[in-house]
């Protein structure tokens, strides 16, 4: 199994869990909405002999938050997600995503191919859209969460509480939950508070249209290798139907497991990462 280390990039504000060998063509993971780069961490135990690197998104786990007069688009996202590899001159990435991350490492390889080997998207199939239609629904909500964001958060009472509360949202076990959780929240003295971002319960300005979506998927270039969770959202089965002709590599498989299957199968993903990479490099 490997050792991770913490580690820090942009000028220390994203942090990252980072282990396996350095020599090699890093793999960046890129967690879901509201977890941090420790939902990976078993995967990554079965991938000692690559260099990973799991990052925590801006507000989330243990990485900056954005500044006051910032918010957290989607495609700022995708911006840190490019920043991260300019800073590190890296040429070529191999991109693991879940469910958000999934979106921001899809859109990422569909706007720069050429430092993208290898794409493996789990339970997440392109960016998430609304019909032009509802634009003026969408902008209205999306100010009405921002204000509701300005007032004080309840801070954790417990671990006990927080664990029971994020089971009852997900497919997460306790133990699953806890391994997010403790990252996402700080213990000063036996007092809890949460390290993630409040403004990340604000909802989107705008998503993207369909045609857009379409245009973003139609512009990968690289396999697009899709693991889904046989328990995992029904949803993306739906669009599973309306978007696999789209793509010009598709390559799904489906494990034993819900929304968060690479927790849940971790091996057999990791066995997906593995071959995915060496059928690039051969």
């Amino acid at each position: 199994m490997s050792s991770q280390l913490e580690s820090s990039f942009l000028k220390g504000s994203i942090t990252a869990l980072e282990s396996g060998k350095k020599t090699q063509r890093p793999i960046i993971f890129v967690h879901g909405y509201l977890d941090n780069a420790a939902s990976f961490n078993s995967l990554i135990s079965y991938l000692p002999d690559f260099h990973c690197i799991a990052i925590d998104l801006p507000g989330h786990g243990k990485s900056k938050h954005r500044s006051p007069d910032a918010h957290y688009h989607l495609t700022d996202y995708v911006y840190d997600l490019h920043a991260l590899i300019q800073e590190q001159k890296w040429t070529q990435v191999s991109l693991v995503g879940h469910s958000l991350g999934g979106i921001i490492c899809s859109i990422y390889a569909s706007l720069f191919p050429e430092h993208v080997q290898t794409l493996v998207c789990i339970e997440s199939m392109g960016p998430l859209c609304e019909p032009e239609f509802t634009a003026a629904s969408q902008l209205r909500e999306s100010m009405a969460s921002r204000e509701k964001a300005k007032m004080p958060i309840k801070q954790p009472e417990s671990m006990e509480q927080v664990v029971a509360a994020r089971m009852r949202v997900s497919d997460l076990s306790a133990q699953e939950a806890i391994i997010i959780l403790d990252r996402n929240i700080e213990n000063k003295q036996g007092q809890l508070t949460w390290r993630t971002d409040k403004r990340l319960r604000t909802k989107s300005a705008l998503r993207f249209t369909p045609n857009q979506a379409m245009d973003i998927i139609e512009n990968i270039q690289c396999r697009f290798n899709l693991v889904l969770g046989k328990q995992g959202f029904i949803k993306l089965r739906r669009l599973l139907k309306q978007r696999a002709g789209l793509f010009k590599d598709l390559h799904l498989t489906e494990l034993a497991g819900g929304h968060h299957v690479h927790m849940q199968s971790s091996k057999d993903v990791a066995d997906i990462i593995q071959k995915a990479i060496k059928g690039q490099e051969s």
